[in-house]
């Protein structure tokens, strides 16, 4: 394992370093270093033991309900504004039943 402490003076400096690269290139290091993903968010509307599907345009059969998360939003604020973009609904979230990384 390496000293930490000892390294301390390695890392200082690569921190001047970094704050003195022009912006673009300062954010394309982070960008390359910092992992990609999308997340998206779907909900099962249940009443009276019915449940909501919908058949899309852009999709062939059935889905849920649901779409990709805006940048810092929850899960449940993304179904609930998706819900009410897809189909006028105003829903109310319960608790979350999975959450499934698929890498």
């Amino acid at each position: 394992m390496p000293d930490l402490p000892a390294l301390r003076p390695l890392y200082l400096l690569a921190l001047r370093v970094f704050r003195r690269l022009p912006a673009p290139v300062r954010r394309a290091l982070v960008r390359a270093g910092t992992p990609g993903f999308t997340v998206g968010a779907v909900c099962l509307l249940e009443r009276d033991g019915r449940l909501l599907m919908l058949r899309q345009p852009h999709r062939n059969g059935w889905s849920l309900p649901g779409g990709l998360l805006d940048r810092g939003e929850s899960a449940a604020d993304a179904v609930v504004r998706e819900v009410r973009e897809e189909l006028g609904l105003t829903i109310e979230v319960g608790r979350p039943v999975t959450v499934v990384v698929d890498s």
